[in-house]
């Protein structure tokens, strides 16, 4: 699947538009907004069951790859996943002025672990390509 340009250049103007208007918190609010709005039917629609994290691993792979993402989701143990992005779905300078990649990654990483896994689980960001690595990579573990 092809890199779904015009839908991540969508969330930038939303966030750019917004951080404009009303600050980067705002921003950052209103974007938590908009992909819970925009993830939540993807996922229902996959019927996934809370809480496990293999089906964590294919509904996130089967998405992220349906916009052109190429990712990897690996359950390393029940308690643990590790989630690579080698495609960034936000390459955009723009942005990058605006907000840390931990600001704006934790407005769907948060969204995604809370609906699809729960709130004993959280991420750590161990690589990350607005860093310069190669890929972003984000452990995920529960506890």
């Amino acid at each position: 699947m092809e890199y779904k340009k015009e839908l991540f250049e969508s969330y930038k103007n939303e966030f750019l538009k917004e951080e404009t208007k009303n600050g980067k918190e705002a921003a950052l609010r209103h974007m938590r907004n908009l992909f819970y709005r925009k993830l939540k039917p993807a996922y229902d629609a996959m019927q996934f069951k809370k809480g496990d994290p293999y089906d964590f691993a294919r509904v996130v792979s089967e998405r992220d790859r349906s916009v052109g993402l190429e990712v990897s989701v690996k359950v390393a143990s029940p308690k643990k996943i590790i989630y690579i992005f080698y495609t960034d779905p936000f390459p955009f300078e723009e942005l990058k002025k605006k907000a840390t990649h931990r600001e704006f990654d934790d407005c769907y990483m948060a969204f995604k672990l809370e609906y699809l896994l729960g709130s004993d689980w959280h991420y750590k960001t161990t690589k990350h390509v607005w860093d310069g690595d190669r890929y972003t990579e984000h452990v995920i573990e529960k506890g």
